[in-house]
Order: structure tokens, then sequence, then C-alpha cells
């Protein structure tokens, strides 16, 4: 995905593990690396609006209000016990 292939009004919504998150950066022309200063959890939600000009916002990261404390997790280990 890119700037350019929004033709239309689109929200992009990502369910996904904590390290699938390099389309997320592409559309905001980050660099790959970025990643690593953010924080995201495993079942996390991920938002993105794009719009017909080429502008992309990202509305929502890592959000993770629909899991129970105990199932928040970062691949690595259990946030809350």
């Amino acid at each position: 995905m890119n700037r350019n292939s929004c033709e239309t009004f689109s929200n992009i919504s990502f369910l996904c593990l904590c390290f699938l998150v390099i389309p997320v950066f592409r559309a905001l022309q980050l660099p790959p690396e970025a990643w690593l200063r953010l924080q995201a959890y495993n079942a996390s939600m991920t938002w993105l609006v794009c719009y017909p000009d080429g502008n992309v916002v990202l509305r929502g990261f890592g959000d993770v209000g629909h899991l129970p404390p105990d199932k928040i997790t970062d691949g690595f280990r259990t946030i809350v016990e």
C-alpha cells in the first residue's frame, strides 16, 4: 500500500501480531526501523485512514481495549498477571 493507491476514501484496519506493523510505517512513509520506538501488543488493533489526495492518517495504533487485561501480551510476556 502506498499513498497513491487510495483512489477513494478508505478506512484500513489491522488486527495483528505486534511485529506485523511494517505496512503502517510504509503507508506513513516512515522508515521500517521506526517500529522499534513503539510498543505494540499481540491482537492489537491499528486504524489507518487513506484519503484520495494521498494523505494517510494514523487514527489508532496498538489498541487493546477489546482484550481482558490478563490476555494482553507483547509476544514475550503477559503484561498484567
